[in-house]
């Protein structure tokens, strides 16, 4: 079927010129959603939200502010808008017709006893206004139906230069699937990934990783650093956390990042999870 779009109902509580949570309680579950698309109105720019938090069956499957989402957005050379900020949950440049809408959140054939978003307003806009519509899509496939794409922040704080372990939240590490980290930071210098002790990316400079992706369809953003698993747009290249030889394991994961000094690094984990995993 074509993508079909569609409004979804109107904002609780929006802050026209002061600081506070904007809610939408229940969107309508029946359907399969591709991406949320929050729409800005008056004096009002990405920046100005704090956060905005989507929870799927209890769980909260999409955690990042606006600017952070804007530059992931970015990142992966998807339009820039100052009035237009969406969230995609399947992903419309992926290689193959199972890649796209494997991150899709299936609300069709699942039922959840909780999908709500809520978007926090820092009160510097004017005259704001916030509305959200969403493109909904066709079926997935089934044994991807159960999975959907959560954006998963964590924080670190490197007190010196030097080689540290990162502790970033993917989940129970059983049965989710790395797309991309994506990392905020200021010293960043080089990026290495472990699991079960086996290097997965080895320790490189992140302009290194930078430059293989700019061949394709990423733009580094200035700031940022972003560990791309699926660079070439192929789905199944996202890096399975479950040990090799045991599935029903979590594979030991190590994320480690050079600083060159002190640093408050936010690390988003890009992840295709379930409610069961996460």
């Amino acid at each position: 079927m074509p993508q079909l779009l569609h409004d979804l109902p109107p904002f609780e509580n929006v802050q026209a010129g002061s600081a506070g949570a904007a809610i939408m309680p229940r969107i309508p579950q029946g359907e399969i959603y591709d991406t949320i698309v929050l729409k800005l109105g008056g004096t009002f720019v990405a920046a100005d939200l704090t956060y905005i938090r989507v929870k799927l069956g209890g769980k909260l499957i999409v955690d990042v502010s606006g600017a952070q989402l804007n530059s992931i957005n970015k990142f992966y050379s998807l339009t820039n808008s100052a009035t237009y900020i969406p969230i995609h949950f399947a992903d419309r440049n992926a290689q193959t017709i199972r890649g796209r809408r494997i991150g899709a959140i299936d609300t069709r054939n699942f039922a959840y006893n909780e999908f709500s978003m809520e978007v926090y307003l820092d009160g510097t806009q004017s005259s704001a206004t916030l509305e959200a519509f969403c493109l909904k899509g066709g079926q997935k496939p089934t044994d991807v139906a159960h999975m959907f794409r959560a954006l998963v922040s964590s924080t670190h704080a490197p007190g010196a230069a030097g080689t540290f372990n990162l502790d970033i939240s993917t989940g129970s590490e059983v049965g989710n699937l790395i797309r991309a980290l994506h990392f905020s930071h200021s010293n960043l210098t080089h990026f290495e990934l472990l699991k079960d002790a086996l290097p997965y990316a080895q320790k490189r400079a992140v302009a290194d990783y930078q430059f293989v992706q700019a061949e394709v369809l990423r733009t580094a953003q200035s700031g940022w650093f972003t560990y791309d698993a699926i660079v070439d747009g192929d789905q199944s290249e996202s890096l399975d956390t479950r040990k090799v030889n045991d599935p029903s394991r979590g594979g030991a994961m190590q994320y480690k990042a050079t600083v060159s000094g002190s640093d408050t690094i936010v690390s988003i984990a890009d992840l295709y999870a379930s409610i069961a995993s996460l």
